[in-house]
């Protein structure tokens, strides 16, 4: 499996779609702190008109380590532990109605 992350997505791309209304957009922040070594924060943002959303967290390689389903809409965290993955690189992407919106990296460190 190869994954492609998406690191960036313009404000148009929802601003006339009429699955979105309120022209909301979904946001993805930098995991805080990145490196990490025991946990790290992912702060997000879902917008109202979303019905499901997920965040996955792939391995360099593409492999699917860890998947976060968000059931909450507007401002959100999720604690990522290091002791689920090996020390490395990783993506970690939020996907929205089955569709990737933005992709970030985290390193951890042990």
């Amino acid at each position: 499996m190869f994954f492609t992350p998406v690191f960036y997505q313009s404000a148009n791309d929802n601003s006339k779609s009429s699955s979105n209304p309120t022209n909301e957009i979904a946001k993805l922040e930098q995991n805080n702190p990145n490196p990490f070594m025991e946990s790290t924060v992912i702060k997000f943002y879902i917008p109202s008109y979303s019905l499901n959303a997920v965040i996955k967290v792939y391995s360099m390689s593409g492999i699917e380590m860890k998947s976060f389903n968000i059931e909450a809409k507007g401002n959100g965290a999720i604690n990522v532990s290091g002791n689920t993955f090996a020390p490395g690189t990783y993506v970690y992407t939020l996907i929205i109605d089955g569709k990737q919106v933005y992709s970030k990296y985290m390193t951890l460190t042990k």
